[in-house]
């Protein structure tokens, strides 16, 4: 009679922690264990990363966090021998119609969103997705390898050839995501098979550990720790210590047993210029992500998880959570027409200008997209699109590169007119004074209606665009600002004088 071979035992562990700097934890975690699963799969594990503020991150990972566990254990309900890969992306699309369709519900959670990083175990065979820049590691033979690859700016510049690893883990943009749930109502999702070792450890985690913890300390945390649990315990203290500037979270799986080290000059280290097993070197630690969080953070540490919130039973999972995705393609448009004339309520301007996006932008580019978003473009002379709601930017089709100026030896004039002025939908011009540092406005018969908008608060005003608002977006120093515009209230002290047709 033959004997069906005992499953490989999975230790798992698991913190979250909301950091020295936030507020609120936007994290959020699920594992589900194999008896919960009716041994069709051996766990799910997750971890989301939310953003959105007003309460919407820690909504949109919570979501995540019970839609994707839960499409994954109803599908197996119907097919039980389904394809992990197949599950994967079936369940993520679950979550970002979730969330998406809850952001459209409420205006306070519009511009909410999350990373996901998922991963499935079954019969020696490990399953990830990944949207975002939640990452998934393998620690094999003292080796640390990442399974993921960030969907940020500077990860496409990697593998555009254009950036090294090490200069993008070092880059102050490199939490600039381009890819999330629950933006659109669709959302593409990297897949990945690996199969695994006994002995092997998998480690999930946000980025507020890697912004923190160098690779280099994680594997030596990863290897030197008895216990799944503890080893989350110490990556959770160690990004702490480096300054816990984000919330963190990591969840640790040991498949099987711990397997003996190797002597140190048989092992390959992660890092290949020095041994992990010996000390550390001080190593620059980039900027950490400015979105800002919402939500109570809390530490949960137990190697099989109780069910939290919805009830389901037998289901095993912990909810915590932060950010999302990006829109589909849309037609690269470098210069929109104004479309028929629209009548404008007369406006009123704020005398602030509110940075849209630290980051350096060419300051000749800028159009409002068809679906409202901004076409701006980078010091390489790359198009983005960025979205002033969600703050989120990505590249556009690769083939839409504007190239450089041409190098000439004539002597150097001031920047073209056309640098300088623009029209709303109406037909109002708005021309940059830029001895004065302000913008003012024209009626399209040449009337002048407002003055010095924007006075105090640009420095070197370059190219500016007119949302269907009213709202004034500009290129000011090589950074996207905005000018708010409001219906006009003549008596006004906080507004300018200002108004629109």
């Amino acid at each position: 009679m033959q004997t069906v071979a005992e499953p490989i035992p999975i230790r798992i562990g698991c913190r979250t922690d909301v950091g020295h700097k936030r507020e609120h934890n936007e994290d959020s975690f699920a594992v589900v264990d194999r008896a919960a699963l009716n041994g069709l799969l051996d766990c799910v594990l997750l971890v989301a990363d939310g953003m959105g503020g007003m309460g919407g991150g820690d909504v949109a990972s919570r979501i995540t966090a019970h839609t994707v566990p839960e499409t994954i254990h109803q599908l197996l309900q119907t097919s039980p021998h389904e394809e992990l890969v197949s599950l994967l992306l079936q369940a993520f699309q679950a979550a970002n119609q979730e969330v998406f369709t809850r952001r459209a519900d409420r205006i306070e959670q519009r511009s909410m969103g999350t990373t996901c990083v998922c991963a499935l175990i079954r019969n020696g065979t490990l399953a990830i997705a990944h949207v975002g820049d939640s990452r998934a590691y393998l620690l094999r033979h003292g080796r640390l390898s990442l399974l993921t690859a960030d969907h940020s700016a500077v990860w496409e510049e990697i593998q555009a050839g254009r950036m090294t690893r090490e200069e993008a883990e070092a880059n102050r943009y490199r939490h600039v995501i381009t890819r999330a749930i629950g933006i659109a109502p669709d959302v593409e999702v990297d897949t990945s098979l690996h199969s695994l070792e006994v002995g092997d450890v998998l480690l999930l985690c946000s980025d507020g550990l890697t912004t923190e913890v160098t690779e280099r300390e994680i594997a030596q945390i990863l290897v030197s720790s008895t216990d799944p649990q503890e080893a989350c315990n110490r990556l959770i203290e160690s990004a702490l210590n480096h300054g816990g500037s984000d919330n963190v979270t990591a969840l640790v799986a040991r498949y099987g047993p711990m397997r003996p080290l190797l002597p140190p000059e048989e092992e390959t280290p992660t890092d290949n210029t020095a041994n992990w097993r010996y000390a550390l070197t001080q190593e620059t630690v980039a900027d950490s992500k400015t979105v800002s969080k919402v939500a109570r953070g809390w530490v949960v540490g137990t190697l099989l998880l109780l069910l939290i919130a919805l009830g389901e039973a037998a289901w095993i999972y912990h909810l915590f959570v932060k950010l999302q995705h990006a829109r589909p393609s849309q037609p690269v448009v470098l210069l929109q027409p104004p479309s028929k004339p629209a009548v404008f309520e007369p406006l009123s301007y704020a005398t602030v200008a509110t940075k849209q996006l630290d980051m350096p932008l060419r300051n000749d580019v800028l159009q409002i997209m068809p679906n409202g978003d901004l076409l701006v473009a980078t010091l390489q002379g790359k198009l983005m699109d960025f979205n002033p709601q969600t703050h989120l930017l990505r590249p556009v089709p690769v083939n839409a590169q504007i190239p450089s100026s041409p190098e000439t030896s004539a002597k150097k004039t001031k920047p073209t007119a056309q640098f300088y002025l623009t029209l709303d939908q109406a037909g109002n011009r708005y021309q940059i004074r830029p001895d004065l540092r302000c913008i003012e406005k024209f009626t399209p018969e040449g009337t002048r209606v407002a003055t010095n908008i924007g006075k105090g608060a640009l420095v070197a005003p370059t190219c500016l665009a007119v949302a269907p608002s009213g709202t004034i977006y500009v290129i000011d120093n090589g950074r996207l600002k905005s000018i708010q515009a409001y219906p006009a209230r003549p008596q006004s002290s906080e507004l300018s004088t200002s108004q629109a047709r």
